[in-house]
C-alpha cells in the first residue's frame, strides 16, 4: 500500500529478465505517483493473478506500464479505479490476456471525464503484441509519441462504456498512423449505449465501436 509514499511506483522492474509478480494486491492513492507496476527494459517477466487499485482521478496514473519491454506476460489481473490499467510504450512481443478493468478514473482537471481504455498503446515501437480475452471499457492506440503496428486483438470484450465516463465512449479507438492491426473475434460495444459502428471523426466520437 503506497498511499502515503511519494515514490513513482509501487513495484519497479528495471533492466531485468525472468522475474514474476503473482498473487499480490497493489494500492495507491497519491496523485504524484506514475505506476502501480512498471516493466522498464524488462524481458520474459510475468505479472499475473493480482489486484490493482486506486488513483484520485488525475490524467497520468497507470496500472501496469511496459516501457521498453519485450516478451512479457500480463495475465488474469483485476484493475479497479485506475486511470489507465495497461499502458504499452516502446515494447514488443508481449501477451496481455484475460484481465478485467472497471472504473478507469481519468480526469483532466477541466471537467472532462474521458473513458480510458483498459489497454492503451501510447508510444512508437509497440509491435507484435497479443491482447486476448480481456474485459474492460475499451482499447486505444494513440499517436502522441509515435505510431504502432502489427498488433492483434483476439476474443476480447470491450464495452465502450464505463461508470461515470461520458466522453469518448468508444470500444476501439485507433488514431492516425496505427497500421496493420488485427481485430479478430472480439465483442465490442454495449446495447443501448453503443449506437454507431464506425466513424472516422477522431477521438470524442461517443457511442462508437470503432
Amino acid at each position: 500500500d503506497a498511499s502515503n509514499s511519494g515514490g513513482q511506483m509501487n513495484v519497479a522492474i528495471y533492466n531485468a529478465m525472468n522475474d514474476w509478480v503473482r498473487g499480490v494486491r497493489l494500492i495507491r492513492s497519491c496523485t504524484c505517483q506514475r505506476d502501480l507496476l512498471q516493466l522498464n527494459m524488462a524481458a520474459h517477466c510475468t505479472v499475473a493473478d493480482s489486484y490493482f487499485y486506486g488513483t484520485q482521478g488525475q490524467s497520468e496514473n497507470y496500472g501496469v506500464e511496459a516501457y521498453g519491454a519485450s516478451d512479457d506476460l500480463i495475465e488474469n489481473d483485476i484493475f479497479q479505479h485506475v486511470v489507465a490499467p495497461m499502458v504499452v510504450q516502446l515494447s514488443l512481443g508481449s501477451v496481455y490476456a484475460y484481465s478485467y478493468a472497471i472504473n478507469d478514473t481519468y480526469a483532466d482537471g477541466q471537467g472532462i471525464h474521458w473513458m480510458q481504455g483498459e489497454v492503451i498503446q501510447h508510444n512508437a515501437g509497440v509491435e507484435f503484441q497479443l491482447y486476448e480475452g480481456n474485459v474492460g471499457p475499451g482499447f486505444g492506440g494513440d499517436v502522441f509519441h509515435g505510431n504502432q503496428l502489427m498488433n492483434t486483438l483476439f476474443r476480447n470484450y470491450f464495452l465502450g462504456t464505463d461508470p461515470g465516463r461520458a466522453d469518448d465512449t468508444t470500444a476501439v479507438s485507433l488514431e492516425s498512423y496505427i497500421r496493420y492491426m488485427n481485430i479478430v473475434g472480439n465483442v465490442l460495444g454495449t446495447p443501448g449505449t453503443t449506437t454507431t459502428y464506425q466513424v472516422t471523426a477522431g477521438p470524442g466520437a461517443d457511442g462508437t465501436v470503432f
